[in-house]
């Protein structure tokens, strides 16, 4: 999160002045990992404080918020990595 406030410069990509307006009340603050695959779910669930699914709407997405295979990896990762 170091571009959370300040300036970022990388090999790829400048951010000059970057920051969050308005600050979020809540510290924290929580962040949220996207994925769509096995790594991410792991990645998401060693990292991050919660999963949104990447699928597009409509019937994937339906299916996506009805899988258990995608929670049980989250949960198990976050579980062996000390998180819930």
């Amino acid at each position: 999160m170091d571009a959370a406030f300040g300036d970022v410069r990388r090999p790829y990509h400048q951010l000059t002045g970057a920051g969050i307006a308005p600050l979020p009340v809540q510290r924290p603050i929580p962040l949220r990992i996207g994925a769509a695959a096995a790594r991410g779910y792991a990645r998401a669930g060693r990292l991050a404080d919660g999963w949104f699914p990447m699928v597009a709407p409509g019937p994937a997405l339906d299916e996506a918020r009805t899988v258990d295979d995608h929670l049980s990896v989250l949960e198990s990762v976050a579980a062996g990595a000390g998180l819930r």
